[in-house]
């Protein structure tokens, strides 16, 4: 005799928008607008205003996003993850009007890798010492169709078709680039060098950036 089971997930996602720490002196920087999501799924957001941290980092506002569910009862499961930070100000020197972090994360019903997607992920008017700054978006981790322009957008409607194999062959050649380039801070290689020489299991995690360079 069968009966239909159903399967059991557990969703994890974080968010906070602003946050960590300053090396010397030792100084913690509060974290701003944090949420995480239930492990049964739902939603949940929060913001914070017109944040000032001693003389060395300010925003007028920050915004936090999460929520997960299952497309169908058996999955595929979803997660989306969201945070913003209005009027970024580091220094005087690094500004920006608005920074949008997006993933959104499927889980297959068989239980293999997950597909992401970063799509509504932009700067608005990122500056240095007043002069605009250039990115270049890394095209696998964000392909032209799932960016946005100048004018905000708060558009979820982006899916996910990023492979995780993608994703990881992207952070691998970031982590070799950094330690075959001169000048690179001791810092980042730590970070985010071991990644060049690690084989892709299928699974784990990555750190890799959407931006290849300024």
């Amino acid at each position: 005799m069968q009966t239909d089971v159903k399967k059991v997930f557990y969703f994890h996602a974080d968010a906070n928008s602003l946050g960590g720490f300053i090396e010397e002196p030792f100084r913690i920087v509060p974290s701003q607008a944090s949420v995480s999501l239930p492990a049964v799924g739902g939603r949940a957001s929060t913001e914070a205003k017109d944040f000032k941290f001693e003389e060395v980092i300010s925003c007028r506002s920050t915004h936090t996003h999460v929520e997960g569910r299952p497309l169908k009862t058996n999955g595929p499961w979803t997660a989306r993850v969201t945070a913003e930070v209005e009027g970024l100000d580091i220094l005087k020197v690094l500004t920006a009007e608005r920074v949008v972090a997006k993933i959104f994360v499927e889980h297959p019903e068989d239980g293999g890798p997950p597909k992401v997607s970063f799509g509504g992920t932009h700067f608005h008017k990122l500056r240095f010492l007043g002069k605009e700054v250039e990115l270049s978006l890394n095209p696998v981790l964000l392909p032209a169709h799932h960016r946005v322009g100048d004018v905000y957008n708060r558009d979820d409607s982006f899916t996910p078709e990023i492979e995780w194999s993608a994703l990881w062959e992207v952070a691998q050649k970031q982590s070799s680039a950094l330690r075959d380039t001169s000048g690179v801070p001791g810092w980042a290689v730590e970070r985010y060098g071991w990644l060049s020489s690690r084989q892709n299991t299928g699974d784990g995690f990555a750190i890799c950036s959407l931006v290849d360079r300024v």
